[in-house]
């Protein structure tokens, strides 16, 4: 079939439960009835994603209006020319699958932004439909009937056009804060785009780091990011990243002088990127993970100025060899970045499997505080741990035998598990975005204890009190919601404090936050509430506080010297 015909088969079999795969402006997407259960259980399982939320498109502002809260910034973006889908707070009543986004208070949202979109709808597609990326799990996007015909097997139609896709990118994805947008996924819409460096440097290009994957290039004068390019784990992806360097460069005409990377030994990306520098006979630097967030958000609001800052996230390979994820550090940009505090460290039994079976971790925080009567709380989650698991968790801690983490990242996990509100992720940040899911924006609760230690030239930020507390709230069967906001607020008044203490100790009036953990829209609020009138609070806005942005602070790195060199 084509033309209106093929739509309107295509919008027939929707309506009919049916998936189809359809070319879009960068790649085809996966379409499905957002009302039809057994359509949206056949696309999870083929997707191997169980829970992981599904974004949607809806004909019309009304039809958004009938699944989610939009306020007129929201849906400004929505009609914007760049169409971004937007997180949306659900309605309690609405008629679309709860299958859709499980757990979770918010909803991905967009509107049509092609010809082919529209016309879906107008011949007779339901309302509102589930428009995924065309991919397995990891996979990049297909970009091409062929590819489209090879990898989307599940799909009883697939309608494209003879427009061929150049570059293959994703749907962006965003939310307000107080009138400003920001950006979890920099793709469609908001890429190439540009910052201006404050120093010129030699044409270069960053490999960013290996989850939320992403490049950065600088001709010396601009940093130009592109596009998510998906999971290094996946070769696909790795492949993704090899050609999308490749094009940059040829479009922007730019010859590199360097390569920079990631100082995780083990990283996809900085395998690549070690093999580019050698092929061109560049040399190439590394940069650690944490500090090129921070250089991000200074890159993104060109800050010349000194800046405290709190970097949190779930791993990055730190200077000393441990896990860090919840980091201070006092930068001036036109020196250095030096950390100045930390979340109190804690083995991480079992590496990275413990950021998928988050009990593990709860049960570290729990042995640590308790002792061998953890084993005696009344909590939800130890109708899920053997006897054999707590002994086993028991030797880690008391032997360290594990890798050592100050991820904050894997705090939320904890305070989740322990609370009940998750056991696992089975996707990236499931458990928080669980937990942030019920707690409301409210300052005004009583945040639980915890405690600010200086050590020396370091700050040592515990939390073992709050989840002190938060485990007795826990065993009282204390609301979650209130569990959950409480929480929020001790993570916010925490790093309000620490940020102030380094404001008074170094002279700085400007704090910056990035971090995958700050994409958590209302810890974000919250401190933003707190520090207000206080210090200047910056955080990233279109170039992801997520490792999508960790490409921009390498090549900011770079600009300021702040690189250490690799043998290749």
């Amino acid at each position: 079939l084509v033309d209106s015909d093929a739509i309107e088969f295509a919008a027939r079999l929707v309506s009919s439960g049916k998936i189809i795969a359809m070319q879009g402006l960068g790649g085809f997407h996966l379409i499905c009835s957002a009302r039809n259960d057994d359509a949206i259980a056949r696309l999870r399982e083929w997707k191997r994603r169980p829970t992981k939320p599904f974004a949607v498109m809806a004909a019309n502002i009304s039809s958004v209006k009938e699944i989610a809260h939009a306020t007129q910034f929201e849906i400004l973006q929505l009609s914007s020319l760049y169409a971004p889908i937007m997180l949306l707070r659900k309605r309690q009543e609405n008629s679309i699958s709860h299958l859709i986004a499980p757990g979770l208070s918010r909803i991905g949202v967009m509107l049509p932004y092609a010809p082919a979109h529209h016309m879906l709808f107008r011949m007779g597609a339901p309302d509102v439909i589930i428009a995924t990326s065309g991919n397995r799990r990891d996979e990049p996007i297909a970009k091409d009937p062929e590819d489209a015909m090879t990898r989307l097997d599940i799909a009883d139609a697939i309608l494209w056009y003879d427009r061929e896709i150049h570059n293959r990118v994703d749907d962006s994805v965003g939310f307000e804060l107080d009138g400003e947008l920001i950006l979890m996924r920099r793709a469609r819409g908001f890429t190439p785009s540009r910052y201006q460096l404050s120093v010129k440097c030699e044409p270069a290009v960053a490999f960013g780091a290996d989850m939320k994957g992403g490049i950065a290039l600088t001709d010396g004068k601009f940093i130009y990011p592109s596009q998510y390019l998906g999971e290094m784990e996946d070769p696909l992806a790795q492949d993704f990243l090899t050609e999308t360097v490749n094009k940059f460069l040829q479009w922007l005409e730019i010859k590199p002088k360097a390569v920079i990377v990631d100082k995780h030994p083990d990283y996809h990306s900085r395998r690549l990127g070690i093999a580019f520098a050698k092929e061109l006979g560049i040399p190439c630097f590394a940069v650690q993970h944490h500090k090129s967030h921070l250089w991000a958000v200074i890159a993104e609001h060109g800050i010349q100025q000194p800046v405290a800052a709190a970097i949190f996230d779930g791993t990055g390979y730190g200077d000393d060899g441990n896990i860090w994820g919840g980091e201070f550090f006092v930068a001036s940009p036109e020196e250095t970045i030096n950390r100045v505090g930390h979340v109190r460290i804690i083995p991480q039994p079992g590496g990275d499997a413990a950021a998928k079976k988050i009990t593990r971790m709860a049960l570290a925080y729990l042995i640590r505080i308790f002792g061998h009567d953890a084993r005696k709380l009344s909590l939800p989650l130890f109708e899920r741990i053997t006897d054999r698991e707590f002994e086993f968790v028991k030797r880690v801690v008391e032997k360290s035998k594990s890798p050592l983490t100050t991820s904050m990242g894997r705090l939320f996990d904890v305070a989740a598990a322990i609370a009940g509100v998750a056991f696992e992720n089975d996707y990236e940040a499931e458990a928080p975005m669980m937990l942030e899911s019920l707690a409301y924006p409210d300052i005004t609760v009583k945040p639980y204890a915890y405690q600010v230690l200086e050590k020396e030239d370091l700050i040592e930020l515990n939390f073992d009190p709050t989840l002190k507390e938060l485990s007795r709230d826990t065993e009282k069967k204390k609301p979650k919601e209130e569990i959950a906001t409480r929480f929020h607020l001790t993570v916010a008044h925490a790093t309000a404090r620490v940020l102030g203490i380094l404001s008074e100790k170094y002279g700085v009036r400007v704090a910056a936050v990035s971090g995958g953990v700050f994409q958590n829209k209302t810890l974000l609020w919250m401190l933003k509430k707190l520090l207000s009138g206080k210090i200047e609070l910056v955080y990233p806005l279109l170039n992801p506080a997520n490792d999508q942005g960790i490409a921009v602070g390498q090549i900011m790195a770079f600009a300021l010297g702040q690189v250490e060199p690799l043998k290749t």
